[in-house]
């Protein structure tokens, strides 16, 4: 398995995350690391704009009991996966970077022997989440229209063929995409020891989309989505190193409906559904502003 180290959070984080440090301290002479460090804000240029001109990739959006979906279907750009993906349902669709990332993992997976692999569940209407709670027999697994994952088109869930959900977990293909759905952007984003966080229990078949460098921090450090999006401090700027690609992150409200963007620097922006926007910037190696 592949090791990530998260250096330097602001203290906020620190304290947040508690064992974090002992964790990573642990994993000092493994390479090929991902790290999260603060960074001097004025590193980055920016120039504020109206958050409407603003594409928003949802990518980072929180979505849970408490924080039900407000944005309309159609500000997600869905694709269909049919002649991409081993489907359990030809007519599945998925959100468009979602789609392509996926598509990769499974490659991936299949160059690993990781066979029989099948998609089950991708994107599902608001009136299709609606029928299925209805139906369920069992609906601790199934989430309340409004706030499940598959409304957004970000989620997948995933089976062996013939196998079902409850061999997933304890399956070589079930181990190898815990071990790598970070490097494609994906976690796992129901874990176990998590539940009481989530508000769902463990659902290691379910697996979201996030990018790839958060992915990678959340991954590493063990943290659910709801614990990382709290551990990023509104007003810090954060590097994170991946083993291709460095970036910038910060996470801000807007002003008067305007945001503050890099100028001339490769970004994704993603409303968190906290009332706040994450900035993921590309860069090069900016080592030396560390602080």
């Amino acid at each position: 398995m592949q090791k990530y180290k998260m250096l330097k959070l602001s203290l906020a984080a620190l304290l947040l995350l508690g064992v974090v440090e002992l964790v990573f301290l642990e994993q000092e002479q493994v390479t090929n690391q991902t790290t999260l460090q603060r960074v001097k804000t004025e590193m980055i240029a920016v120039t504020t704009v109206p958050v409407p001109q603003c594409d928003n990739d949802y990518h980072l959006l929180l979505v849970n009991e408490a924080l039900p979906i407000t944005v309309g279907e159609s500000a997600f750009t869905l694709v269909p996966a049919y002649g991409h993906l081993p489907l359990k349902t030809a007519d599945t669709m998925l959100e468009e970077k979602t789609l392509q990332q996926a598509e990769l993992m499974i490659e991936a997976a299949q160059a690993a022997g990781m066979n029989n692999l099948v998609i089950t569940s991708g994107y599902r209407s608001a009136a299709e989440q609606a029928q299925l709670y209805r139906e369920a027999a069992d609906k601790d697994y199934v989430a309340k229209p409004g706030t499940s994952e598959h409304e957004l088109g970000l989620a997948i869930d995933l089976q062996i063929l013939r196998n079902g959900f409850n061999s997933f977990l304890s399956s070589r293909q079930g181990a190898w995409l815990v071990e790598h759905a970070h490097q494609y952007g994906f976690i796992m984003r129901y874990p176990q020891e998590k539940a009481e966080i989530t508000g769902i229990p463990y659902e290691p078949w379910h697996f979201r989309y996030v990018g790839i460098p958060h992915a990678a921090v959340m991954a590493e450090s063990k943290l659910c989505l709801e614990e990382y999006l709290a551990a990023l401090n509104p007003g810090t700027v954060y590097q994170i190193k991946t083993e291709t690609q460095n970036y910038l992150v910060y996470r801000v409200k807007t002003r008067e409906n305007c945001i503050e963007i890099p100028e001339d620097l490769n970004y994704q922006l993603s409303c968190d559904g906290t009332g706040h926007y994450i900035v993921t910037v590309e860069i090069g190696d900016i080592d030396e502003g560390a602080v």
